[in-house]
């Protein structure tokens, strides 16, 4: 599965746009022998690319190699055997995952995703925590997005099982820890096995947008999509609307209160076709369904862009 460029190519050619993003998909899977940059460029952009613009660029992509040595990342390319297929298998997955830790407990376990708001409730929290531990205990890998609130306790309750793995899916990259107070948490996952990926290279500035792009690779990643606490229009529904159109299974715990901070929850059961959680049974039905659901591994041919 191994592809014509490199990361280093690959890294040059984003610095100087010469091509769209599902344009640089395709040419991943181009089965040519390898070939320069300087190779790709002159033909890709017909002289409109200068020797020091293209040696910015390769200087460029250098300086990223070396940070990513130096943060201990590993660039995983679209064609790298070792990228989690659920995500190579949406529309607009990330050309190059960037992971930090054991990148390989995203195809040892069937994950599932816990989300939901940074302002949860103590309660909430602490379904988020229970949920985490019950999945992982299961045993499937349990994927959130490194958020106070459900996020961190989703997490932690993985984290309570002795064995347990848990995946923190960034908005910024991954030389750095957002938000700082987390920084703690995302050490013990590390530490016990898990890992931290994101789809920003070393140095991106975090922007808004990032969260939005963020919640595309955790529904992705993901057999199913659980939502504990959100209001209609919380973060976390962008999340499950992701997760519906990948065609993961969705799920939501039942609060049985009228309140707007759980107003996302009934959506998703109601009008989502979400599965409700609402008592231990329902719990244990839902990793039956996790268990026995499946999606190819496809990886898309040159032919298919």
């Amino acid at each position: 599965m191994d592809g014509a460029i490199t990361v280093q190519g690959v890294l040059a050619l984003q610095h100087l746009k010469l091509l769209a993003k599902n344009q640089l998909k395709a040419l991943l899977f181009i089965e040519e022998p390898q070939f320069s940059l300087a190779q790709l460029v002159t033909e890709i952009g017909r002289g409109s690319v200068t020797k020091r613009a293209l040696q910015l660029a390769q200087d460029f992509a250098f300086r990223q190699l070396e940070a990513l040595n130096r943060h201990r990342i590993t660039p995983l390319l679209l064609t790298d055997p070792r990228y989690p297929h659920l995500l190579r298998s949406i529309a607009d997955p990330p050309i190059i995952l960037y992971s930090k830790g054991d990148i390989s407990k995203l195809s040892a376990r069937k994950p599932v995703t816990i989300i939901g708001s940074r302002t949860a409730s103590a309660y909430s929290s602490e379904v988020a925590r229970r949920l985490g531990y019950l999945f992982s205990a299961s045993p499937f890998a349990v994927v959130s997005g490194l958020a106070v609130g459900i996020d961190a306790a989703a997490h932690r309750g993985a984290l309570d099982v002795a064995d347990g793995c848990t995946i923190a899916v960034l908005a910024n990259s991954l030389d750095s820890i957002y938000p700082k107070e987390n920084t703690g948490l995302a050490q013990e996952i590390l530490d016990r096995g898990g890992c931290l990926v994101s789809e920003q290279p070393p140095g991106a500035v975090l922007r808004k947008s990032h969260f939005i792009q963020r919640n595309r690779i955790q529904s992705a990643l993901s057999y199913a999509a659980i939502l504990v606490q959100s209001a209609i229009n919380g973060g976390s529904m962008h999340t499950m609307k992701f997760a519906a159109e990948q065609g993961r299974i969705l799920a939501a715990y039942e609060h049985h209160s009228a309140d707007a901070q759980y107003a996302g929850n009934q959506k998703v059961i109601q009008m989502m076709r979400g599965f409700a959680l609402n008592n231990p049974e329902s719990i244990v039905e839902l990793q039956k369904m996790v268990s026995i659901q499946t999606f190819s591994a496809h990886v898309p041919s040159q032919s298919s862009q």
